[in-house]
C-alpha cells in the first residue's frame, strides 16, 4: 500500500509541475515582444485579468482531486482520477515544452 500511495503522490506532483511549467513558460514568453498567445480561452482570461487566478484554482483543484484519491478506498474511481491527472499533466508539460522551444528560438 505504501508504494501505491507514493505513486499517487508522484502523479499529483507531476500534474502540478506540468501546470507550473506551462504557466511559467507562457508568462515568460509573453514578456517577449514576439511571443503571442494563440489559445483563445487563455487570451480571453488574460483580457479579463483572471488568467493567474484560474491557473491557481486549476492547480489547486487538481492537487486536491489527486490527494482525495489517496483517501479513496474504491479502486476504480481512484485509478480513473489518477489517469486523468496524468493525462492533464502530460498535456501541460507538452505545452510548456512547446513554449520553451519557441522561447529558445526567439532568444537564440
Amino acid at each position: 500500500m505504501i508504494g501505491r500511495d507514493r505513486l499517487k503522490i508522484c502523479i499529483v506532483a507531476f500534474f502540478a509541475m506540468g501546470c507550473l511549467f506551462d504557466h511559467l513558460t507562457t508568462s515568460y514568453g509573453l514578456s517577449l515582444s514576439t511571443f503571442v498567445e494563440t489559445n483563445p480561452i487563455v487570451t480571453s482570461l488574460m483580457e479579463q485579468g483572471i488568467w493567474h487566478v484560474i491557473e491557481i484554482l486549476t492547480i489547486t483543484a487538481g492537487v486536491c482531486y489527486g490527494l482525495h484519491s489517496l483517501c479513496s478506498t474504491k479502486g476504480g474511481a481512484a485509478a480513473l482520477s489518477l489517469r486523468v491527472l496524468t493525462f492533464a499533466g502530460l498535456i501541460r508539460f507538452f505545452a510548456g515544452f512547446q513554449n520553451l522551444s519557441v522561447i529558445l528560438q526567439v532568444v537564440g
